[in-house]
């Protein structure tokens, strides 16, 4: 039986998301649909200077409601 989390964004942080991630939860919140989603920073070892705080950008909602299910 999957098992699925539904809350408000104010409350979750990006370490919560990751937990749940790994622990295979379902996490629904709330987002806008021109919301920017990004993955998380690549790591590059020797790197000088300052950390990147996000990575490449992800799809948009608007896009995603184009896709067909795969399978």
């Amino acid at each position: 039986m999957p098992f699925i989390l539904v809350g408000d964004g104010a409350f979750v942080s990006a370490s919560f998301y990751w937990l749940c991630l790994k622990s295979n939860i379902a996490l629904v919140t709330r987002l806008k649909m021109n919301a920017c989603l990004f993955d998380f920073p690549e790591i590059i070892p020797g790197k000088k200077g300052r950390k990147n705080k996000k990575g490449s950008c992800l799809r948009s909602f608007k896009d995603m409601l184009t896709l067909k299910d795969i399978g």
